[in-house]
């Protein structure tokens, strides 16, 4: 339990109820419910300290603590985390055998004598063993931990929630179940079945810790080690936003720089130690990262990076909310310890690191003649664009070689309208950079198979915005920007970003939108199969004079009828 001679770092649950803190009124909640064969469901985070709760409600002191009698109540304990891939009557079975083993089963010699050479047990020979325990007096409360692995069971889910349901209906018989999410959808029924956690079970959260919490904690392990330690609670709630696993670990890191207790803590004391425990709580911050949604994380950026959201970037941010690991403080959000704050903004550089990647590739392609290097050749410039169209689309299997087709079409198109050489290789290069800006839009939204909401078109819509953001600063030596900027507009002004009609349109946007909505129509999506090409061909040609130029449109016919598309 502990690290070295700290009294405070603990990795697993906590055994010794000397070093249980922060958990009385929780606990007190779940006793009183479970007391009267009340199901409760308790939720907590990664390392909030689920576990630990229900191990000592297996204890008969605790129990005594909060005004509750042990005599005849079992607690059988039960992690469902290593019956991942477990039959429902392996689980009956793995309840029944923990609840004969509790110590004061009056049915355990009987019990165990009849049922153990059966094997895996059915419900039925569960709840007959149950009506025993009844019958002699005795309540049973399961302690369920991990719960969230029966919804990546498909046996377990489909069958073993109802049959968990109709268990705490028994007047004998009730369940408290860990878990890391406080939703329904944790667990769902199957299609046609009803039945979820809120049916039968109150949802008790196991929050941060407070300050007095902290303080108290503090004051009484250092107790145990023999020392009058004065360290700020204020400091570690800074850091740790009250997280209990946090907190344990930035009390050790400050026990350890104060010469384990033995000397006052000063400033520069607070400072050094500070930088110690975000580099040790990082893989904290891991596991809590990868547990959470891509529209999730998003939401975190969103508050660190002070930037709107999508819908659905909204709604996971109110997820966080209740999952405590966004709080809300004068109206505004905010990531409450400074571990997660160094964590999510490393994360968030990185996102803004993929738009620098784009930009300093390109200026080397371009602004070769730099500290005495020669200037980079055209040659050069396609190969490191393409580089950069294809790390565009690596998130996406279904749009990787969309820029390469788009950028060939719109040079044919280009050839068969008789441009010049330069426009032409304009072309080139702006259908392979067109789609660039859309690494600022988030992979929930380009991936999404549904219909895009208003607010999530509106996102999309800014690609080419970012696109021509990161173009800005470049010297390519063809006219590029006005392509990938003015390619979603139309003749009719029904396009995007400024509504463009007719010839105010450049006529490079209008060859290069020609070309993206082919060969997007001819290429499966998420959202939708892929179009025919005799079929999107039609489509392009019917909105010739409205929304695509009919010069562009009839040299586009032209190279297809070739055989070049």
């Amino acid at each position: 339990m502990r690290s070295n001679s700290s009294p405070f770092f603990h990795r697993g649950p906590v055994l010794d109820p000397a070093y249980f803190f922060g958990r009385g009124e929780e606990t007190a909640a779940v006793l009183g419910r479970a007391a009267a064969m009340e199901s409760c469901f308790l939720v907590g985070g990664v390392k909030r300290g689920k576990t630990s709760v229900l191990l000592h409600l297996q204890r008969d002191e605790t129990l005594r603590q909060h005004g509750v009698n042990p005599g005849s109540f079992l607690r059988p304990y039960l992690s469902l985390e290593g019956l991942a891939g477990a039959k429902p009557e392996a689980l009956f079975h793995s309840l029944l055998r923990e609840a004969l083993r509790c110590p004061g089963s009056p049915a355990v010699r009987r019990a165990e004598e009849r049922l153990s050479p059966m094997g895996e047990l059915g419900l039925a020979e569960l709840e007959s063993a149950l009506d025993e325990l009844d019958a002699a007096g005795a309540k049973v409360a399961f302690l369920v931990d991990e719960f969230e692995t029966v919804a990546e069971n498909p046996d377990l889910r489909h069958s073993f929630l109802s049959a968990v349901c109709s268990l705490a209906a028994r007047p004998n018989c009730a369940f408290v179940i860990a878990g890391d999410s406080p939703r329904d959808e944790s667990v769902p029924p199957a299609q046609g079945e009803t039945g979820s956690v809120s049916d039968f079970c109150t949802t008790i959260r196991l929050g941060r810790f407070t300050r007095s919490a902290v303080r108290d904690m503090a004051n009484a392990l250092s107790d145990r080690a023999g020392r009058v330690w004065d360290v700020d609670p204020d400091h570690i709630m800074e850091w740790t936003g009250g997280e209990p696993y946090l907190v344990q670990l930035a009390c050790s890191v400050l026990w350890q720089r104060s010469g384990e207790g033995a000397r006052a803590l000063t400033d520069a004391d607070y400072a050094h130690a500070s930088a110690e425990f975000v580099n040790q709580s990082e893989a904290f911050c891991h596991c809590v990262w990868r547990r959470l949604s891509e529209p999730q994380k998003h939401a975190v950026l969103n508050v660190l990076g002070g930037t709107p959201g999508s819908s659905e970037e909204e709604a996971a941010a109110v997820e966080l909310i209740h999952a405590d690991v966004l709080v809300e403080r004068s109206g505004a959000l905010m990531v409450p310890s400074r571990a997660m704050r160094v964590f999510a903004n490393a994360r968030l550089k990185e996102r803004e690191q993929d738009s620098l990647d784009y930009l300093f590739a390109a200026r080397l392609a371009n602004n070769g003649a730099t500290e005495g290097r020669p200037a980079t050749d055209k040659r050069t410039v396609y190969e490191i664009t393409r580089a950069l169209a294809e790390a565009a689309e690596a998130r996406d299997e279904l749009t990787q070689g969309h820029s390469d087709a788009t950028a060939r079409l719109a040079a044919a198109i280009g050839e068969r309208m008789g441009l010049s050489a330069e426009e032409i290789d304009g072309l080139r290069i702006a259908g392979q950079l067109h789609d660039i800006g859309k690494i600022g839009v988030g992979d929930h939204i380009l991936l999404k198979a549904d219909k895009l909401t208003d607010r999530e078109r509106d996102l999309v819509r800014t690609h080419v915005l970012v696109s021509t953001h990161i173009l800005e600063a470049l010297h390519f030596p063809w006219e590029v920007k006005p392509a990938v900027r003015f390619h979603h507009e139309r003749l009719d002004g029904s396009g995007y970003p400024n509504g463009l009609v007719g010839d105010e349109i450049p006529l490079s946007a209008r060859v290069l939108a020609v070309a993206d909505v082919f060969t997007a129509m001819t290429a499966a999506r998420s959202h939708r199969p892929a179009h025919g090409r005799e079929d999107a061909i039609a489509e392009i040609t019917r909105s010739a004079g409205t929304k695509y130029d009919p010069q562009v449109v009839a040299a586009f016919v032209n190279v297809a009828e070739a055989g070049g598309v």
